[in-house]
């Protein structure tokens, strides 16, 4: 008998044939037959869209058949997996009609009227300091060294010019509704689907250099220990001097290298910029503020081939940016809040009992005591840790572990503060470019400005949705990396690699490849001919007759054995000398 099937629903599978039967392996691991004269010229191995069009049923089991709808690429192409994120994740790429008939008549034409209502900030030497690729520059900063009096006494002025994205996306317009049904931009490692089209993103909002550009500004007055004297918030119309990338920033300010082409203001602002962030940095640590130093990952793709996986470190200009914008930010909340404004706060929860004992097992596992730290509060616990295992052999481990045990940050119109940062009350401002959050934010405050009167909002369900939006940018984002890890992992099938244990279940072990920076995973079935044991409490694998013992942070040897792209896996056996 054969059922029709009314479902719509598409799905992502892995197209394989030969001459007797050709099917799809869905992500579900079910199998979807695909009848010879619905093949299309589709290759073996490629990934497909396909739809389900009938099921077969007979006494002992049913077969589905599909239709190939779409042909997605093929396994070693990495932008196949890109296709398949924006279909898995019914991701956004394309702009409206509407929107992309509005763009075509927008320019960044800055009429005289305009200038004569904003504050013009265009005789100071602002600069934007970011990533290599980055195109959408959001922040330009400007810092200002006061003397205050004879005794050494000083104060700085420090200018956070944000692009004024509200001025060219009204509220309710054909381009606005389009950026908040994405709600941010989706960042892959060589490809970008942006919240604003590019026109907007990369070139009239975008802070270029030499170009005059509107902007929303924090002006803010920081005493010598790095306080908040006062702040205030206008518009302004601004011309950034320089684009640094953070490497060149950071080697002009430790004197690593000398730019003959920036002016003497240029230096000044930059050594500005760095000695405020050294204040800030020591007002954290007085104040025990926990604090990661985490690095990100960087796909070298040359020639549509991943080459190498190289680590990216921070240097003191990423830090010195990113406490620029947080004293941007803590402003925001604060101005929000003293005019009774709705406010969409960046609110993180305290760590729930049961992940500070997860954690606390974890420390244990590892022979580092815990006694002291069950005296402490939440956030002198994870202030001391991190700092004082800065030398362990696991420390980058032991952060992770850390990062795993907090809460997830979310925005919300109930401000309940940010407990990773410490602060009461906390705000995304500095990126409207890509977060539509932040474009709130600037319309509240603009209200304020404007009519001395707050802004509302009706929809308080923004708050769930604006959250939502960010943990699919982040799956997505994961989903392709993964990808790639696994693509870049094929081309060492059956080399042998020194891993370090990261994570234990009860199928088996985590490996973390220092080596090529890729993840693989030993299934418990390839430890050898005994059973193993998976002891929760002490985060350890127990063998039954041998008590052999695989502990987190363990060395081992191991060999890359197979690569599942489709489900992202690399696997990975152990290898006895």
């Amino acid at each position: 008998m054969y059922k029709y099937n009314k479902n719509n629903d598409l799905l992502i599978g892995q197209f394989f044939y030969n001459k007797k039967l050709s099917f799809v392996l869905t992500e579900n691991k079910d199998l979807i037959y695909i009848e010879n004269k619905h093949i299309n010229r589709t290759d073996n191995n490629q990934f497909v869209l396909i739809k389900i069009i009938n099921e077969k049923i007979t006494s002992k089991k049913s077969k589905k058949f599909g239709l190939i709808k779409k042909v997605l690429g093929n396994e070693n192409d990495i932008n196949t997996c890109i296709n398949i994120a924006i279909k898995k994740y019914n991701l956004i790429t394309n702009f409206s009609k509407k929107t992309n008939l509005d763009i075509k008549y927008l320019n960044d034409d800055i009429s005289s009227d305009m200038i004569s209502k904003r504050t013009d900030l265009r005789h100071l030497p602002f600069i934007t300091i970011d990533g290599k690729d980055a195109k959408d520059f959001d922040d330009a900063i400007y810092c200002e060294k006061i003397n205050i009096n004879s005794n050494s006494e000083y104060k700085f002025k420090l200018i956070i010019a944000i692009a004024d994205v509200s001025h060219y996306v009204s509220e309710f317009s054909n381009i606005d509704q389009d950026a908040f049904k994405r709600g941010t931009s989706i960042y892959f490692p060589n490809k970008v689907i942006p919240m604003l089209p590019k026109k907007l993103s990369n070139d009239i909002c975008s802070l270029l250099p030499n170009k005059d550009r509107l902007t929303l500004v924090c002006e803010i007055i920081l005493d010598m220990f790095g306080v908040i004297d006062s702040y205030k918030f206008y518009e302004s119309i601004i011309r950034s001097n320089f684009r640094f990338n953070y490497e060149d920033a950071y080697q002009l300010v430790t004197n690593i290298s000398d730019n003959k082409f920036i002016s003497n203001k240029i230096h000044q602002n930059i050594f500005n910029i760095y000695n405020i962030y050294k204040i800030l940095k020591q007002k954290k640590y007085n104040n025990k503020n926990m604090n990661f130093d985490l690095n990100e990952i960087k796909f070298n793709i040359k020639k549509n081939r991943i080459n190498k996986i190289e680590i990216l470190e921070r240097n003191d200009m990423h830090k010195a940016i990113e406490e620029c914008m947080l004293t941007a930010n803590i402003c925001a909340a604060d101005f929000l809040i003293n005019n009774n404004s709705d406010a969409l706060f960046r609110i993180h929860e305290k760590p729930n009992v049961d992940k500070i004992d997860n954690l606390f097992k974890f420390l244990i596992s590892i022979g580092i005591s815990i006694e002291k730290y069950k005296k402490m509060n939440l956030h002198e616990l994870y202030f001391d840790l991190l700092e004082n295992t800065k030398n362990h052999a696991q420390y980058k481990l032991i952060q992770s572990m850390c990062l795993r045990s907090l809460q997830q940050a979310k925005y919300s119109f109930v401000n309940i503060g940010h407990f990773g940062l410490s602060y009461k009350a906390y705000v995304h401002f500095t990126s409207p470019i890509r977060r539509y959050p932040d474009l709130l934010i600037h319309r509240f405050i603009k209200s304020i400005l404007k009519n001395n009167q707050c802004k509302n909002i009706e929809n308080k369900s923004i708050d769930d949705l604006m959250s939502s939006k960010e943990r699919l940018a982040e799956e997505s984002s994961r989903f392709v990396s993964s990808w790639y890890k696994c693509l870049f992992a094929k081309s060492y099938i059956g080399q042998l690699f020194s891993g370090v244990i990261t994570s234990i279940v009860q199928f088996g072990l985590f490996i973390s490849l220092d080596d090529i920076n890729i993840e693989g995973m030993i299934h418990i079935s390839s430890l050898g001919n005994e059973k193993f044991k998976f002891d929760k409490n002490n985060h350890i694998l127990l063998g039954k007759y041998s008590k052999k013992t695989f502990c987190i942070s363990d060395k081992i040897l191991v060999k890359i054995e197979k690569v599942d792209l489709f489900f992202r896996k690399v696997y990975l056996i152990p290898v006895n000398r």
